[in-house]
């Protein structure tokens, strides 16, 4: 069964991988996520786990998805995916101050805690804002970042869920606006809403409380933008 794993169920959270990542906090080292910095070869630890659903029937946030993703773009190129991104991404950006988390010197940590300055975290959304064009020259296909942005799987919480981009609407007087986002651990967020032209970034430290980006952005920066 899992020979019909495609890389649209990685990116979209629904490869039917038995996972346990949001149940345990991530300083319990049962914690799937924090395993792979534990056990001799992670995407092995990954690759081994049973199948609790069929690939493309069911929602879970599986950080391991998105690290086999990364060792997809290095089996697919030959460059591991700090590598590519500086080539590919981040240099055509301009993004030069950062710092990627391994997991162990041969695999990148793919589904977080890179770090990044805020203006180059709201580079990413323009890129989207603009369709995948930056100073006018194509750097993501347009296509793929439409793909990317439409609603793919409905996550459990409510909401929805893209190509690794979480969507949601939010009031805008009596009418709803729509955002897609990329969000991290204790409110690091890039918030695109493509009818305002706008983007949102924020970074903080709610790692252990709700972080405040929704409700900032619902009762100050939407009713200020209105």
């Amino acid at each position: 069964a899992k020979s019909r794993m495609t890389l649209e169920h990685l990116l979209t959270m629904q490869s039917g991988l038995e996972w346990n990542e949001m149940e345990l906090p991530y300083d319990d080292e049962r914690n799937d996520l924090i395993r792979l910095f534990l056990v001799p070869d992670p995407i092995e630890y990954i690759l081994a786990k049973p199948l609790v659903a069929q690939p493309g029937t069911v929602w879970y946030y599986n950080g391991g998805n998105t690290n086999l993703l990364g060792e997809v773009i290095r089996q697919a190129t030959g460059q591991r995916m700090d590598a590519f991104a500086a080539e590919y991404l981040f240099a055509p950006l301009g993004i030069t101050d950062y710092e990627w988390d391994h997991i162990n010197a041969e695999t990148i940590h793919a589904s977080g805690n890179l770090q990044l300055r805020p203006r180059d975290m709201a580079k990413f959304g323009v890129l989207y804002l603009n369709g995948g064009e930056w100073n006018g020259q194509p750097l993501v296909s347009q296509t793929w970042v439409e793909a990317s942005t439409q609603l793919h799987a409905t996550p459990r919480g409510g909401g929805g869920y893209g190509y690794q981009w979480w969507l949601r609407t939010y009031d805008f007087g009596s009418e709803e606006v729509m955002a897609f986002f990329a969000a991290g651990w204790g409110g690091q967020r890039i918030s695109v809403f493509p009818s305002l032209d706008m983007l949102v970034v924020s970074t903080g430290g709610n790692y252990v409380a709700e972080d405040p980006v929704d409700e900032i952005i619902t009762r100050f920066i939407l009713p200020a933008v209105r």
